[in-house]
């Protein structure tokens, strides 16, 4: 479920992302961080579930195993 999740984020197109896919940003200088920020920032907020975190920190770890083509 967690993979599935993580990889429809990937490909999905973000207003938080200038209308790019997390995939696209991950291609740009810096991207990877900008992405981790974004994670971060995401899990920090309180309004979050623990299961929306537990799926943002997987996301967060997939990101840093990813090698950008």
């Amino acid at each position: 479920m967690k993979d599935r999740e993580t990889e429809k984020w990937l490909h999905t197109p973000h207003h938080e992302l200038d209308g790019q896919t997390p995939e696209e940003v991950l291609r740009e200088e810096n991207g990877r961080r900008q992405l981790l920020n974004l994670l971060d920032t995401l899990v920090e907020e309180s309004e979050q579930s623990e299961e929306e975190k537990e799926l943002l920190l997987f996301m967060r770890e997939r990101i840093q195993g990813i090698n950008p083509l």
